[in-house]
């Protein structure tokens, strides 16, 4: 009873701010509210630092047109064909995991023209058919180096083959720029 009583008190003496046991209430107050402003600006930091992106830098990201870029050797051997990114989730019963993938066809330029008109008569159905495809794929299946690469030749094999199944594969690699696994 006594020690209800106590409590009382001292939680009374904390709303008026007077001191108990030689301590300042506002002492106590600061150190909870210093800390949640630290946590507020790290995290705020953190984002930032790890891909917090404005809006303006996405959308030059995602232009609908073609991007025309040189290969690391200077020579321009390739063009350069964005899609926008796709976010899916994973094939995971137990967890809500998704990916969000952003990737870049890579066409040598000679044969550029003809598979782009391909390609973009295509495109819903290029993105739909990524879209099967990832979210088919388990948390496991998408971590790692080696994994990754393996999707990406899957997915340029696959893309090959569909888009010109008696041809020449057009399509010579699929770089990304986002694999982001939450």
């Amino acid at each position: 009873m006594a020690e209800d009583e106590k409590n009382e008190q001292s939680a009374a003496d904390a709303l008026t701010g007077e001191e108990t046991d030689g301590g300042s209430t506002k002492l106590r107050l600061l150190v909870p509210v210093g800390v949640v402003v630290l946590s507020a600006v790290a995290g705020f930091l953190v984002t930032r630092l790890t891909g917090g992106s404005t809006a303006s830098t996405q959308a030059s990201a995602q232009d609908d047109s073609y991007a025309t870029a040189q290969r690391d050797d200077g020579k321009g051997e390739y063009e350069y064909f964005p899609l926008e990114p796709i976010i899916v989730n994973l094939n995971e019963p137990r967890l809500a995991r998704y990916i969000r993938a952003t990737l870049t066809l890579v066409i040598r330029k000679e044969h550029s023209k003809d598979a782009i008109k391909v390609i973009e008569k295509k495109l819903p159905t290029i993105r739909s058919r990524l879209i099967l495809y990832l979210s088919n794929c388990s948390l496991e299946e998408v971590r790692g180096a080696e994994n990754l690469n393996r999707i990406l030749r899957d997915i340029q094999d696959s893309m090959n083959d569909w888009l010109w199944p008696n041809g020449r594969p057009l399509i010579v690699r699929i770089d990304y720029s986002e694999w982001a696994i939450q």
